[in-house]
């Protein structure tokens, strides 16, 4: 069965709403841990340097916290959500798992009939689909 735009199918408003509101923060966080990583390179700071650890460890938190909100608006099963956060902390492949996640909650959000940029939900998409609730 197709959906046409603007037509909820899965999960409620609020539901919704909240996958799409962490998984733009998700996308803008991995945003910051490239320029990070790429400042860091810049300017001569190792991976042992404490400044690096500090950082990567804080953006690891946070990033670990928006896949579990995620997950858990996504109703992923928790073997699968716990799976996700511990390859988080997998360099380079802790990136491939939130390109996972981050296709899974895509996925979500256009089933529901919110129309998903390369920065995640659009407003206007997001403001149609509460009004319809």
């Amino acid at each position: 069965m197709e959906t046409e735009p603007g037509q909820k199918t899965t999960g409620s408003a609020e539901r919704v709403l909240e996958v799409a509101k962490q998984q733009k923060r998700l996308i803008w966080l991995i945003l910051v841990q490239l320029i990070s990583g790429i400042l860091f390179m810049s300017i001569g700071l190792s991976d042992g340097s404490p400044l690096w650890l500090l950082v990567s460890v804080i953006l690891g938190i946070i990033c670990a916290y928006l896949v579990y909100k995620i997950g858990r608006g996504l109703e992923l099963s928790t073997v699968q959500l716990v799976i996700t956060i511990v390859i988080l902390f997998v360099p380079f492949i802790g990136l491939l798992s939130l390109l996972y996640i981050n296709t899974k909650a895509t996925k979500f959000l256009q089933e529901a009939g919110v129309e998903v940029g390369f920065m995640g939900a659009k407003r206007k998409s997001m403001g149609e689909i509460l009004e319809l609730e």
